[in-house]
């Protein structure tokens, strides 16, 4: 069963990606995150939402947590619909760890009285669902903002990254200038060749550039020489249109080695 902060922070991270396709703003600020760390949020995978618990803020406040579970009024006000299915699956969430004599360090980090804890352990799933659309706001959930932008900024270099090595594999580059220039092993390669519908060997060895080729394609190299080299890479193979990346690894390769063209002579 994944922890209650984990639930939470998809309940956030999903509630700012449905923000962020309507750019509403004010709600934004409520949770202490600014339209482009949302629409940045709006592109990561569930995997990369799981990883950003610690980019939460959870709050419960005791008090109005009991007057929830007392009261017999739901609320009809519609901006609520929002935070109803994040209360119940709280309330369901808190009350299972109740009822568990063994309460995870991260829910006694929320600072449950007894008394609340065995108010949660006796409720029902009706009970849970009835206190969550009374409109009481017994809970806060929150971005850190401090967390937020270290995570985020680390999540998408690790998007930008995988989206690089993407199109080096689009690009037809070997295995053995991949490894070379990002580390990548056999398997992946393997694996992403086949996700892509594309033989695991192009057949044959890698040719070389001719001789115009590779003049366009180290003026191209040198113009790039402040991008990370598998970027370079990129640019390279996007300089010489249907030539596949593994043709340009020879000349590549004696570029990073001399740090320079070596002599050729044109046929």
């Amino acid at each position: 069963m994944s922890s209650i902060f984990t639930d939470m922070t998809y309940c956030l991270f999903n509630t700012v990606s449905e923000l962020a396709r309507s750019s509403d703003m004010e709600k934004l600020i409520e949770l202490g995150i600014t339209l482009d760390q949302a629409n940045n949020i709006a592109t990561l995978r569930p995997i990369q939402i799981a990883r950003m618990k610690a980019c939460i803020d959870l709050k419960i406040n005791h008090e109005l947590l009991i007057e929830a579970l007392d009261s017999e009024t739901e609320s009809s006000d519609d901006e609520l619909v929002l935070n109803i299915n994040t209360a119940a699956l709280l309330l369901n969430r808190l009350g299972l760890i109740s009822a568990n004599n063994d309460v995870p360090i991260e829910v006694k980090e929320l600072n449950l009285p007894a008394n609340v804890v065995y108010r949660l352990s006796i409720s029902s799933a009706e009970d849970f669902r009835r206190a969550a659309r009374t409109g009481i706001k017994f809970f806060s959930l929150t971005a850190n903002e401090d967390n937020l932008t270290i995570t985020l900024e680390h999540l998408l270099e690790e998007m930008r990254h995988e989206d690089v090595l993407d199109q080096l594999i689009l690009a037809d580059a070997s295995f053995s200038m991949l490894n070379a220039i990002t580390g990548i092993r056999k398997r992946w390669f393997t694996e992403q060749r086949n996700r892509h519908n594309m033989p695991v060997s192009a057949g044959g060895p890698p040719t070389k550039l001719s001789f115009e080729d590779e003049i366009v394609a180290y003026q191209v190299w040198t113009n790039n020489a402040g991008l990370p080299v598998a970027e370079r890479c990129l640019e390279v193979h996007k300089s010489l249109g249907d030539i596949a990346l593994r043709d340009s690894w020879t000349s590549i390769k004696n570029w990073l080695i001399y740090d320079e063209m070596p002599l050729r002579v044109s046929a």
